[in-house]
C-alpha cells in the first residue's frame, strides 16, 4: 500500500513544474539515523505537502546526507533541476551555511 500512496505522490510532483523538499535526521527507538524526506508542491492551485520516505543514513555530516538526500531523489525519479527550495530544522548539520546540508544541496 505504501508502494501505491508513493508512486501517486510522485506521479502528482510529475505534473509540476517546480516542487521544494523538507529533510529532517532522527534516530528512531531501534538506535536507528534515518532521515525523513517530505515534498511541497501546487497541485490545481492546492500546496500539499506529503511524506516520501525514511532513508537509513550511516553518517549525519552535511555533505553525507546533502548526498543521500539526492542519491534518494535520483531513485524516486525526480527532475533535481526542479527542486526550487529546500528546508530543514535547526539543527547545525542541516542549516550550517558552509559545512550543512543546506550549502551541500546549493552546490
Amino acid at each position: 500500500m505504501g508502494d501505491a500512496i508513493q508512486k501517486q505522490i510522485l506521479s502528482d510532483i510529475s505534473q509540476c513544474k517546480y516542487f521544494s523538499i523538507q529533510a529532517d535526521e532522527t534516530t528512531d527507538v531501534s538506535q536507528t539515523e534515518q532521515l525523513s524526506l517530505s515534498v511541497r508542491f501546487i497541485k490545481d492551485t492546492k500546496v500539499h505537502e506529503e511524506f516520501l520516505c525514511f532513508v537509513p543514513v550511516s553518517s549525519s555530516t552535511g555533505k553525507d546526507l546533502a548526498s543521500t538526500i539526492f542519491t534518494q531523489l535520483s531513485q524516486l525519479g525526480l527532475n533535481l533541476e526542479h527542486m526550487c527550495a529546500q528546508g530543514y530544522d535547526g539543527a547545525s548539520n542541516m542549516s550550517r551555511k558552509y559545512r550543512g546540508v543546506q550549502s551541500g544541496v546549493k552546490e
